[in-house]
């Protein structure tokens, strides 16, 4: 929080979150990926309980309780000396472990149905269908991405699939592999398929893209684009594209930009 007048376009007091907090509980995420130099100002709130806003000199008295989350091991940050021990100790109170989403496999599939039922009501748009496939396929992941990763392998199947229909080839894991770059390949599984590893042969709903009589750059420059103007088409901005896409905006705009610098990019990019 600062005062009015601590800096410029300081117009009026503000709070902080501490401050906001007053009386209740605030929630720390990613506790594990605070800057040493932010984690000695958290340490000295948590001991004194106390804080200074921006251009006061006058201490204000805390009553706030702290959730901290993190998903790192924090005995090994201390042990590379990313983390610092005390603020450790003065955490843990009290300890909760949340199990990896590999081990609540009970808890995917009803997440799966509830992300697609918001995106229903967000864009107005019909019901989405889960293959049995697909259910298998989810089931059979590890997910070292935990939730997030489960959202983006659900947007970006969203995205490729039609009929609005998720089959299993539709459902992107590795994240090792850029899923654009696999679409190029979806008429080679569809002409020959492959025995079930995980991952099912298309579905004959599923578009093929053709495979193209150009260099294999060219191919997945080719799908990239198919797929990034596929999200362009049926998102209201740039923004919405990339979430669908499970990228940042600013790695979609990169993105255009590269393939507008491609000669034998198709049509216009942006």
């Amino acid at each position: 929080g600062h005062e009015k007048g601590a800096f410029t376009g300081a117009v009026k007091d503000h709070r902080g979150l501490f401050e906001q907090a007053q009386g209740g509980t605030l929630f720390l995420d990613e506790i594990g990926e605070l800057p040493m130099h932010l984690q000695s100002k958290l340490l000295r709130v948590l001991q004194e309980r106390t804080l200074t806003r921006l251009g006061s000199e006058r201490p204000l008295t805390l009553n706030v309780k702290i959730i901290a989350a993190t998903n790192k091991n924090l005995r090994d940050a201390i042990a590379q000396r990313e983390f610092r021990e005390d603020l450790y100790f003065r955490l843990s109170t009290f300890k909760l472990r949340i199990p990896p989403l590999r081990e609540r496999k009970g808890d995917i599939l009803p997440m799966v149905v509830r992300m697609l039922a918001r995106h229903c009501a967000q864009t107005q748009s019909q019901p989405w269908e889960l293959s049995a496939d697909a259910q298998h396929a989810l089931l059979d992941y590890s997910w070292p991405g935990n939730v997030r990763e489960l959202e983006n392998v659900v947007q970006r199947a969203m995205v490729i699939a039609s009929d609005h229909v998720i089959d299993a080839h539709h459902l992107m894991f590795d994240d090792s592999i850029n899923p654009l770059d696999l679409m190029g390949d979806m008429e080679l599984r569809a002409v020959q398929p492959a025995p079930y590893s995980g991952v099912a042969a298309p579905a004959a709903h599923a578009p093929a893209l053709p495979v193209l009589p150009q260099s294999l750059h060219a191919t997945v420059k080719h799908s990239e684009f198919s797929v990034i103007q596929a999200a362009l088409m049926e998102s209201k901005s740039r923004e919405e594209a990339a979430q669908k896409l499970g990228i940042s905006p600013r790695t979609l705009r990169y993105k255009l930009a590269r393939l507008r610098e491609t000669p034998d990019a198709v049509g216009s990019a942006a």
